[in-house]
């Protein structure tokens, strides 16, 4: 069975530099890896979401490690927004988040040949969404709302094209 083109590319040279930051150790070795598709296709362009894991020798000992590999489509004209996810991760923005907003640690943004961007990302453990009770969405709504407010409060945003947002917004109040 021939393997989508995307899946050929993925071994163990591939996956040690990022397999080595999540375990903190420069001299980390993948031995062993699978993958579990989260959402999407390895097999069509665009919209893939996977989370690779496996085990890797560290200091001489077997680690086991996970990642989580996001592939959000083919890479088009810089005017596109819809590449802003990995515009946003490589920007350093993230890192620069108020408490108590987090987003998962990005290791690295790839162009391989293909013109699609792989985003390789911390593997954050917890409860679906789907999962959480009432108050955890109150809760998450509270915080999200105090780190938009910091904007309101005097904060400037960043100063990106590719950040302005004003387009669909203006799109979605003439549709409505």
């Amino acid at each position: 069975m021939l393997l989508a083109p995307r899946l050929q590319r993925l071994n163990a040279v591939t996956l040690t530099p990022f397999v080595r930051l999540v375990l903190g150790d420069d001299t980390a070795e993948v031995i062993r890896w699978n993958y579990e598709t989260l959402g999407g296709s390895w097999e069509r362009t665009g919209d893939l979401i996977s989370r690779l894991k496996g085990a890797a020798v560290s200091d001489g000992h077997e680690r086991s490690w996970s990642v989580i590999l996001k592939i959000p489509g083919p890479i088009r004209p810089v005017i596109d927004v819809w590449q802003r996810e990995p515009l946003l991760y490589g920007s350093g923005l993230l890192e620069k988040l108020l408490p108590p907003i987090r987003v998962p640690r990005c290791f690295g943004i790839e162009e391989p040949p293909g013109d699609e961007p792989w985003i390789w990302l911390e593997d954050v453990a917890g409860i679906p969404s789907v999962e959480w009770p009432m108050e955890r969405f109150y809760r998450a709504l509270r915080h999200l709302g105090e780190c938009q407010g910091a904007w309101l409060c005097g904060a400037r945003g960043p100063d990106y094209d590719w950040f302005n947002t004003g387009w669909w917004l203006r799109r979605d109040a003439i549709e409505a």
